[in-house]
Order: C-alpha cells, then sequence, then structure tokens
C-alpha cells in the first residue's frame, strides 16, 4: 500500500499533500482534535504504489492575502493519493514542475515511490553550499531516482531543464520584481496534458478483456445463434 495510515471508510480515498515550502508530506486522518476542532494531520516519509489517476483543478482562496492555487493530484490503484501545488496566482511553480518532469522521466505503467525533503540553508549539496531553505521531492522505481524528462525544444532537441522565468524589465531597461512566467507556464500546461492523457489511457486500457482471453473462452463451436435459441422455443411450444 501507498502509505500505512488510513482514513475512515472503506473504499474512500486517503489523501496526503506535499507542503511545497516545508518539504514535508502529511496525510489527513479523518479525525479532528476535540479541544480545537481542527483536522489531525500525520506526516508520512513516502507514498508509492501504481498510479492510475491524474487530476488538475483549481482552488480559489477565500482569503484575499492568499493567493489562488492550482492543484495536482496523483491517485494510486489502492485508494490513496497525493496532491501538490502546481500554480499559484496562475503562474507555475518550479517545484510542482520538476515533480512533473520526474513522473514524466518514470515507467507510468510500473509502481514509484514519491518522497518530498527540505535542504536547510548551510548544508552542502555535493560542493554547493544551500543559501536559503531549499523543498525538493524524488521519485524513485525499483530504489533508483527517476531522472526528469524535460521534454524537447522547438527544434526537437531535447531540454535539460525547465524553461526560464526571467524577470520583468522595467522601462529604465533594468529588472523588476516580477518574473515572467509564460514560458514554464506553456511547458506545465503541455506536461501535465500529456500525463493526464496518458494516464487515462492506461486506465482505460486496464479495464478491457484480453481478447486472447475473451476468444479462447468462447471457441467457434461452441457458439450457439441466438435465432437458433428462439426456433427451438417455438418448437417446444408448438408441441
Amino acid at each position: 500500500m501507498a502509505f500505512t495510515q488510513r482514513g475512515p471508510g472503506q473504499g474512500k480515498v486517503t489523501f496526503a499533500e506535499i507542503n511545497a515550502k516545508e518539504g514535508i508530506m502529511k496525510v489527513n486522518t479523518g479525525e479532528r482534535d476535540q479541544s480545537t476542532g481542527k483536522t489531525i494531520y500525520q506526516v508520512v516519509d513516502t507514498i508509492e504504489g501504481q498510479i492510475n489517476g491524474f487530476q488538475i483543478r483549481d482552488q480559489p482562496s477565500n482569503n484575499p492575502q492568499y493567493k489562488d492555487k492550482t492543484v495536482a493530484t496523483i491517485y494510486f490503484a489502492d485508494n490513496t493519493a497525493v496532491s501538490f501545488s502546481l500554480k499559484s496566482g496562475g503562474d507555475a511553480t518550479y517545484f510542482g514542475a520538476r515533480l512533473v518532469a520526474k513522473l514524466l522521466g518514470s515507467d507510468l505503467g510500473r509502481p514509484l515511490s514519491i518522497t518530498p525533503g527540505l535542504t536547510k540553508a548551510g548544508e552542502k549539496i555535493g560542493d554547493n553550499l544551500v543559501k536559503s531553505d531549499m523543498a525538493w521531492v524524488s521519485v524513485k522505481q525499483d530504489g533508483e531516482p527517476v531522472a526528469p524528462n524535460y521534454g524537447v525544444d522547438g527544434n526537437g532537441a531535447p531540454m535539460q531543464g525547465l524553461p526560464a522565468a526571467p524577470f520583468l524589465k522595467l522601462a529604465n531597461g533594468g529588472d523588476s520584481n516580477q518574473r515572467d512566467y509564460s514560458a514554464l507556464n506553456e511547458w506545465v500546461n503541455g506536461a501535465t496534458a500529456y500525463l493526464q492523457e496518458t494516464v487515462t489511457q492506461m486506465r482505460e486500457a486496464a479495464k478491457q478483456p484480453d481478447q486472447h482471453e475473451a476468444q479462447a473462452g468462447t471457441p467457434e463451436e461452441d457458439f450457439i445463434d441466438p435465432d437458433e435459441i428462439a426456433r427451438a422455443a417455438q418448437q417446444r411450444e408448438a408441441a
């Protein structure tokens, strides 16, 4: 199963959510704190299993201090799911885009695992010193990290990374404090549409019976024409 904590109600989906700021994944236990009435969550390390659904939905904010979000949800075959922020205020997030790229780099026909984490400021990644807290997410298959697939550029050459989001220019030619996410938005839209279509096709194909098995179960010599059944019934009535 994907993780050990299960929600109440047989057949219901147990949802986990990745916090891209803290690099943690938490599960809604379906219980509430008796003193505060707030939902109780449990932090889990990893979710794993066979993907059989990928959904995107807009999540408007009721608080003007927070931006509207677009959330992606990955569903697994054992009725567990994990969601993550794909866009904030209409613009794609690099955290979400990196996770999508790793899903594209995986074999969607086989089980995989997803593990978020956080590298603190001052820690090192190889020889590089991390200047600020950095959340990340790992996707693995057969215990090995999956390399991201960024697709190809306009010339058909493999892309080596996600599209950049350069700073918008001021009237004087200098950089503003706002970025242009249009290229990243386009990449995310295309990548997630491909993921949705691929996962849907896989799920529908899994529902179809194997044609060879179906034919083997009904050999030609065992086939009975419905017209023959009707004629036999009429003969019995006439007798």
